[in-house]
């Protein structure tokens, strides 16, 4: 439970904020959970990320309330009593938002109808329409913070790989490679498994 360091992610929700303004949106619901991290830092297992034109708060539940804090820091955090979906609505409509996109290829067409049904009817026909996936899309060019972040991950595996050269040979089992890298759980890796 803490803020992911060197991630600038004002930036990316400026970003995100600009791309639907410029798809025609006033608003942005994001649903995703991996978008929702890449724009906020929250990892937990219930959140919707909503924009109306460039302010943005983050809804999730009650369970969440001290991580949401701790991760999503600049960024607005709601402790929604409700579905968070729904309340994410709610929080559009109050925010004057008339029409707000969402990625389709991550939004079912229960979750449209969940999305129409909480806000109010004259409001319904015009309000949700699909746009290309926008944070997706800002996902796929790697900033500087990415970047040094695989490279170090990158070189880590690498000197696991070089100081594990001297300790394979065959007939070694999965969990004992993982217990000698110091792999927590390796038990899980099912050390029936033979290199």
């Amino acid at each position: 439970m803490s803020r992911i360091k060197g991630m600038n992610f004002d930036v990316r929700k400026r970003k995100a904020a600009r791309a639907a303004k410029a798809a025609g949106m006033d608003g942005l619901l994001i649903t995703h959970l991996p978008d929702v991290r890449y724009l906020s830092g929250f990892t937990g297992s219930n959140a919707v990320l909503a924009f109306s034109g460039g302010r943005a708060v983050l809804l999730t539940d009650g369970r969440y309330t001290v991580q949401a804090k701790a991760e999503a820091v600049g960024t607005r955090v709601i402790i929604a009593t409700k579905p968070v979906l729904s309340a994410a609505c709610e929080w559009l409509v109050e925010a004057g938002v008339s029409r707000c996109g969402f990625d389709a290829s991550h939004t079912t067409v229960s979750a449209l109808e969940s999305m129409q049904k909480a806000v109010p009817a004259k409001q319904r026909r015009g309000m949700f329409s699909a746009v290309e996936p926008i944070v997706a899309r800002l996902r796929e060019v790697k900033d500087a913070d990415e970047i040094a972040r695989i490279r170090k991950s990158a070189l880590l595996g690498c000197s696991l790989f070089d100081g594990m050269l001297e300790f394979l040979q065959a007939g070694l089992k999965e969990f004992q490679v993982a217990a000698a890298i110091g792999i927590s759980g390796a038990s899980g890796w099912g050390g029936s498994h033979v290199f």
